[in-house]
């Protein structure tokens, strides 16, 4: 029973922070128009814990997060011309479309911007659509070099993949082998990744960074149980003994695992959504 009434405390409580629970009076009066968000994409974070939950709702920052997180920006692995297709299609008459372009002012993003306004032209919220234009990035930065971009390429590689192009011309490894890989994987520093949190004592970590920690473990010949607090710790008992590792004959195998596992777990397209009462 105590479950049920808390649970109803915190509906309630959501329902008055975002101006829904009366038409008039007592609180915001409720908006012309709701849209529905893209159905075909996931939350970029996810909480489980009750205690989370609850700081959210009183606005206590549980974690540093937010509504913007938690609900209102997620990612998508459809193209973005689909995404942005939909999003243009719940614009009205006093709605602005506006393209994103690549550039260093807003870290090279390219996609869409939507604003939704009310009739009278009052801005009720907004959406983003895009994707991390690494080319761009490459071709802007190597500006700066003279056009010189071979150091961007590297730069720019994901980490697994600089790890083991250390490794062409040892056991067996050939550049042939490693840019076939690269032709594959190059990009995947572009790829947006989900986080989640169980509650205020579990240590937040996006997918990315999880998929890196079992690489390491695995190389390192570590216990795969442990949290990247004691991983840490362990590795700085380890001392040279670690370093020798990484360039063992297993580790091309590790990394090209690794390289495979971030893929299939990235998202190269991000929404967000802006105007909490607009959206649902």
């Amino acid at each position: 029973m105590k479950r049920i009434v808390f649970f109803m405390a915190i509906l309630g409580a959501v329902l008055l922070s975002t101006g829904l629970a009366f038409s008039d009076g007592g609180g915001n009066k409720t908006l012309s128009k709701t849209l529905q968000m893209y159905k075909n994409c996931v939350p970029v974070l996810t909480v489980t814990g009750v205690d989370v939950l609850k700081s959210l709702i009183e606005g206590k920052g549980a974690g540093g997060f937010d509504e913007n997180l938690v609900r209102l920006t997620r990612l998508s692995k459809d193209k973005i011309e689909d995404i942005a297709a939909y999003y243009k299609g719940l614009m009205g008459k006093s709605d602005k479309l506006t393209k994103l372009n690549p550039g260093q002012d807003n870290e090279y993003r390219s996609g869409y911007s939507i604003v939704y306004n009310d009739a009278d032209g009052n801005e009720l919220g907004s959406v983003e659509i895009y994707f991390t234009d690494i080319a761009e990035q490459k071709k802007t930065l190597a500006m700066y070099m003279g056009g010189d971009d071979s150091s961007l390429d590297y730069a720019l590689m994901p980490f697994p993949m600089i790890m083991m192009k250390m490794q062409i011309g040892m056991y067996g490894h050939t550049q042939k082998e490693f840019d076939a890989l690269k032709a594959q994987y190059g990009s995947l520093n572009a790829l947006f990744y989900r986080s989640s949190q169980k509650d205020m004592d579990d240590e937040m970590a996006n997918d990315s960074d999880k998929i890196m920690l079992l690489a390491y473990q695995k190389l390192m010949g570590a216990n795969k149980k442990m949290t990247p607090k004691q991983f840490n710790e362990w590795m700085q008992t380890q001392g040279m003994a670690a370093a020798m590792q990484m360039n063992k004959k297993e580790a091309w195998g590790i990394w090209s695992d690794c390289l495979k596992e971030l893929d299939k777990a990235g998202y190269p397209i991000q929404i967000i959504h802006t105007g909490s009462t607009l959206w649902k």
